[in-house]
């Protein structure tokens, strides 16, 4: 093996082409550092490529001519770390370029063991204008989603097995009606895939998908273990597997989400029996009921699963109630041993949950107001029933300084707590009981927590603070959210705070790593960055630990502008710096 020199100095011995150094030091880099790395040597490039393998980095390929190009990339190189994929499928991926398509999953096919396509099937709506421009692509798509007849397309076109593929997910982009709604594109019709353990199979659009979910389960050779469908499908889907006589076993089902998206169909008392009769065995369940199901078949099926289920989401519709002209209904779920994360959404405050039969529970997610939900009712005999096994708790009503000592009393053992506070005296009693918390987030639409319930500091102390005082600013206040010392995540969501909270509060949490705060915090006097950047200096010499920082912008007015950023990325290396634009942010 030859040895790398520069200028007649030999590298072979050098520490930085040390494997195992190189591999230390990988480990902590991001994909796209990664990527760059790749080009320095070979050894950095095989250490790169084993790593970004090993994490199953995925693959994006979006945007016009993307596959085409990917193609060609894929052509004329073996050593890509690539195993998981994401393609973009546009009507034009699926018409004109559609052999590009199919040139591209068969050279992959020995190497895919994750995909997920999102593609875009031609809709009835359709402007005009542009009639005259793609009818010619339109006609080309329409053949390969005809059903009545096959495509000569297909007639040089072989099956493509996917030998090691185990996760196969479909979303559909379309947010009008398809031109034929009754089945995927038949391009999916190629794939065989012996070895899946994963399907899904979402649309923003009602499409009948119930022949494409069937072909892909008779294919698997062992059982699939999750399945995400929508709940319209799961019955049709059992009964055509009935029918056409093929045992397909369903009871080492693991996983099944039939949440819809946006096209408002929801689980019926049949769909609930099709579970109760089929997946009896399952770990996680998410579940949207329709109007006309009964709590009682609710109630069985959770009875039925009790012995397995460890992770469930219910959602139930807002008029469920209100139809049945109900104020008040009390449902109790059945002895559930197992389950440890409870999701549960529901806007009317009619319904009450109790949930004294769940003994493991580590995560509790309500959707749903506080008060009527948990103050009294949600726990009978709450003197006596304490969760020491919950460390999660999101909530989205407003606590009072009341609610947090009953939450403190119920749940000993919080570790992440996320919700919004009726006052700063509300968020101080926070700080005061919940010394262990690692996360918190706090959403507040009102800004209801002020600098002052932040920093422990009056209106009056803050008012009198400013930079040339900053250097005397080291102690903790009392009553602040310093308090917290063993904070990691902190996400201040939708507040009107200022660099104050920043400097005097947020500085001396110096085990945070994460950090999430609105763009105007950041900056003094609403100053730019590039001329006043003394906030984020503080962040840098107070949290050593820190290493991502997601800025949320809620206004075109707040966004950052170039200059902004190139400052950031320049003096802040360390950071893994985050923009998201959100006009409303919520808990969930």
């Amino acid at each position: 093996m030859e040895e790398e020199t520069i200028e007649g100095t030999c590298w072979s011995h050098h520490p930085l082409l040390n494997t195992h150094i190189v591999e230390i030091i990988f480990k902590q880099c991001d994909t796209r550092t990664l990527l760059s790395c790749r080009m320095v040597c070979q050894t950095w490039n095989s250490e790169a490529l084993r790593i970004m393998a090993r994490d199953e980095v995925t693959a994006l390929v979006k945007g016009k001519n993307a596959i085409e190009n990917f193609l060609e990339c894929m052509k004329t190189s073996d050593s890509q770390p690539f195993s998981s994929f994401s393609m973009e499928l546009s009507a034009l991926a699926l018409g004109e370029q559609f052999q590009s398509t199919y040139d591209l999953i068969f050279l992959l096919k020995d190497r895919m063991t994750q995909v997920k396509f999102d593609y875009e099937m031609p809709t009835s709506s359709i402007n005009p204008s542009e009639l005259e421009v793609s009818s010619s692509s339109d006609n080309q798509i329409d053949d390969l989603l005809d059903d009545d007849e096959i495509n000569p397309r297909f007639s040089h076109s072989q099956i493509i097995t996917l030998p090691v593929l185990s996760s196969l997910q479909f979303f559909s982009t379309n947010i009008f009606p398809p031109k034929s709604p009754n089945r995927l594109p038949r391009l999916f019709d190629l794939l065989k895939t012996p070895h899946l353990t994963s399907l899904s199979v979402q649309h923003l659009y009602a499409t009948e998908c119930t022949s494409t979910i069937v072909k892909f389960l008779k294919n698997v050779e062992s059982p699939i273990s999750s399945l995400r469908i929508p709940c319209t499908e799961l019955p049709k889907v059992v009964e055509e597997i009935s029918n056409s006589g093929q045992l397909i076993n369903l009871k080492y089902l693991q996983q099944l989400d039939i949440c819809d998206l946006f096209h408002g169909s929801f689980a019926t008392n049949e769909t609930i029996r099709c579970i109760q009769e089929n997946c009896q065995n399952l770990r996680n369940l998410s579940i949207e009921l329709g109007i006309r199901v009964t709590f009682d078949a609710v109630f069985k099926l959770l009875e039925i699963l009790s012995h397995s289920l460890k992770n469930l989401k219910l959602i139930i519709q807002d008029k469920n109630l209100l139809s049945r002209n109900m104020q008040r209904v009390n449902f109790y779920f059945p002895h559930m041993p197992k389950l440890e994360s409870l999701f549960l959404r529901y806007a009317n405050p009619g319904l009450v949950y109790f949930i004294e039969e769940l003994p493991q529970l580590a995560s509790l997610e309500l959707e749903t107001p506080w008060t009527r939900k948990v103050r009294g009712q949600i726990f009978p005999g709450v003197d006596s029933k304490i969760y020491t096994q919950l460390q999660t708790l999101n909530l989205t009503e407003k606590l009072t300084d009341q609610d947090v000592r009953v939450i403190r009393r119920l749940f000993p053992n919080l570790k992440t707590l996320c919700s919004s506070f009726q006052s700063n005296l509300a968020f101080q009693e926070v700080c005061q009981s919940y010394g262990d918390l690692l996360e918190v987030l706090i959403v507040d639409r009102n800004s209801s927590v002020t600098d002052t319930g932040i920093c422990g500091l009056s209106q009056e102390d803050l008012s009198k603070f400013s930079l040339e005082g900053l250097s005397d600013a080291t102690e903790s206040p009392s009553k602040s959210i310093a308090m917290l010392n063993r904070l990691k995540c902190l996400k201040l969501v939708q507040l009107g705070l200022s660099w104050k909270s920043l400097v005097l509060g947020v500085c001396h949490l110096h085990d945070l790593q994460t950090l999430s705060v609105q763009a105007t915090t950041l900056k003094v006097e609403g100053v730019d960055l590039q001329k006043n950047d003394t906030v984020l200096q503080q962040l840098s010499k107070h949290l050593p630990h820190l290493r991502n920082l997601s800025i949320w912008i809620r206004r075109n007015s707040e966004r950052l502008n170039p200059d902004e950023m190139q400052l950031l990325n320049a003096r802040y290396p360390q950071w893994r710096i985050d923009i998201t634009i959100q006009a409303v942010c919520s808990v969930m």
